[in-house]
């Protein structure tokens, strides 16, 4: 069994710090619910001085409502949205000798995709 956290989500990093020795696996957000370069580098950065593999972890794009909203949007409007913030992540984790093995929707992002497979 692995152990999946939500990473990169708050400006204190302490959080982040004290999790991440006990985890497999870091979904790190990708700045559009919460997060922003700098955060993704440092939970990056401490994933990898952890051995932790890493996932992309993209949201709609609503840091108002922590990504919790659900929002209209077209298929292509959903695939640019999942391509900025995975691109996002992944290039700073290539930075980083590192790379993204996962995607895990947030929110009302995820609890859209289940219940609309279109």
């Amino acid at each position: 069994m692995l152990l999946n956290c939500d990473m990169g989500e708050h400006l204190d990093s302490s959080i982040d710090e004290l999790l991440m020795p006990h985890i497999d696996q870091a979904s790190i957000a990708c700045g559009f619910h919460a997060g922003d370069s700098n955060t993704m580098r440092r939970t990056l950065a401490l994933a990898k001085a952890h051995k932790v593999s890493v996932g992309a972890h993209p949201s709609y794009d609503d840091r108002a409502n922590f990504g919790r909203r659900s929002m209209v949007c077209s298929p292509e409007e959903i695939a640019t949205l999942l391509t900025t913030q995975v691109t996002r992540l992944a290039k700073q984790a290539t930075e980083q000798g590192m790379a993204v093995q996962y995607v895990k929707p947030h929110g009302a992002l995820y609890n859209d995709m289940m219940v609309n497979s279109t």
